[in-house]
C-alpha cells in the first residue's frame, strides 16, 4: 500500500517534471515568436525596397518608351548608346558589391565581363 508521504513525493516529482516541460515549451514558443517577428520585419523591409524599385523601373521604362517614340519619329534623342552591364543588372536585382565581385561569371577571366542580360 502507498503511504500518503510516497504519494506526495510522486506528485511533487511529477509536478516538477511538468514545470520543466512547460518551461521548455514556453521558451521554444517564445523563440519561435521572436523569430517570426524578425521574419515579418524583414519581409516588410523587402516590400518597401521592392516598391521603391518598382517606382524606379516604371520611371526608367517610361524614359525608354519616350526614346523609342522619338527615334521612330526621326528625332534626335539623348542616351541609348549602351546597355546595362551584367554587373549593373545584378546590382539592380539587389546583389551587393561583394556578391557581384565573387560571382564567377562577372570576373574578367571568364570572358563574360560586361555581358548584358537584355
Amino acid at each position: 500500500m502507498v503511504t500518503p508521504e510516497e504519494q506526495r513525493t510522486l506528485q511533487l516529482e511529477n509536478a516538477e517534471a511538468d514545470e520543466r516541460f512547460w518551461d521548455g515549451l514556453h521558451d521554444m514558443h517564445q523563440e519561435s515568436a521572436e523569430g517570426h517577428k524578425q521574419l515579418a520585419a524583414n519581409a516588410e523591409r523587402k516590400v518597401t525596397e521592392n516598391e521603391a524599385a518598382i517606382a524606379n523601373a516604371t520611371a526608367k521604362k517610361a524614359e525608354a518608351k519616350k526614346r523609342i517614340e522619338g527615334l521612330k519619329k526621326g528625332e534626335d534623342v539623348a542616351g541609348g548608346l549602351s546597355r546595362l552591364s551584367y554587373k549593373e543588372c545584378l546590382k539592380l536585382l539587389g546583389w551587393n558589391a561583394s556578391d557581384v565581385h565573387n560571382e564567377p561569371s562577372t570576373r574578367a577571366d571568364t570572358g563574360l565581363e560586361g555581358h548584358s542580360l537584355g
